[in-house]
């Protein structure tokens, strides 16, 4: 009987008709039989060598896992133990300005993503709280001013040495007196046609005009000079002359509650004698 598988010793001894029969292998000689239906000869010497392989490999894998487990003897919870360990690796490469930073972009995308359009209401709303202050804001140093004025004008208009029309004159002074902030309070200031400051016209003096001063050229002006008491329409002096001379083509100007409004060619013409101004 032939067997399957001979060493080389044994395949030497062999006669040469019966070698034929072998083919070489790794360890030895293999039998060559053909396959007849589901049946053939397998390499059994392989097989085994493989199967051997497969049994050092699965023991090898037993002791690995036995060297594992040993570590964690005690431990009631594996899965969790290594999940504490992936979290050393992670605090071992933890970066606190990195973290915090990514924390911080974090934190003001969730602000801006949740405040936005809260933060976009109240914005506008303080925005037309500001511009409806400042309006009234405006409006009220306004009036501040006009009250200033007025109270100051009429004053010197009071003066005795003064004595002048405050229906008349007033609406002038207005066009020509304007009140500017000088640290803390408001303090009238002269002004020209185009808005420019006028200086004092005292000798030596370098300082702006005053209030006082400005109502003064208003009394040699001739124009003006009928608004003032005791001065005739040429714009002298004149004992028991304060009147400006009436000619028979004459207007009058009606006040309105004492106060009379007037453009250029109305004081002209009450300077001149050619107007008359109704107080009733």
């Amino acid at each position: 009987m032939l067997k399957a598988f001979v060493s080389k010793d044994e395949f030497s001894g062999l006669d040469e008709n019966i070698q034929g029969f072998y083919v070489e292998s790794k360890d030895g000689y293999l039998l060559q039989v053909a396959k007849v239906g589901n049946f053939e000869l397998a390499d059994v010497a392989n097989l085994k060598s493989a199967l051997q392989k497969e049994r050092q490999r699965a023991s090898e894998l037993e002791k690995g896992i036995k060297e594992v487990e040993s570590k964690f003897e005690g431990i009631d919870d594996p899965e969790r133990a290594l999940e504490a360990l992936g979290k050393l690796d992670e605090i071992a490469n933890y970066d606190p300005d990195k973290k915090l930073e990514e924390a911080k972009k974090q934190f003001q995308e969730q602000i801006e993503s949740k405040y936005r359009k809260e933060m976009e209401s109240i914005k506008n709303k303080l925005t037309n709280e500001i511009k409806v202050n400042t309006t009234k804001l405006s409006a009220r140093e306004a009036q501040l001013a006009e009250a200033l004025i007025n109270m100051q004008a009429n004053n010197i208009l009071a003066n005795p040495d003064i004595k002048g029309n405050p229906a008349l004159l007033m609406p002038v002074i207005k066009q020509h007196v304007r009140m500017r902030e000088e640290g803390d309070r408001f303090v009238p200031e002269i002004i020209d046609e185009n808005g420019q400051p006028l200086m004092s016209t005292v000798t030596s003096s370098t300082d702006p005009m005053n209030l006082q001063e400005f109502v003064e050229t208003l009394k040699t002006d001739s124009r003006y000079a009928g608004a003032f008491e005791g001065i005739n329409a040429a714009g002298s002096g004149g004992a028991g002359g304060g009147n400006p001379p009436k000619v028979t083509d004459s207007k009058t100007l009606v006040a309105n509650n004492g106060f009379l409004t007037v453009d250029d060619n109305d004081l002209e013409n009450i300077s001149t004698g050619k107007a008359e101004v109704d107080f009733d």
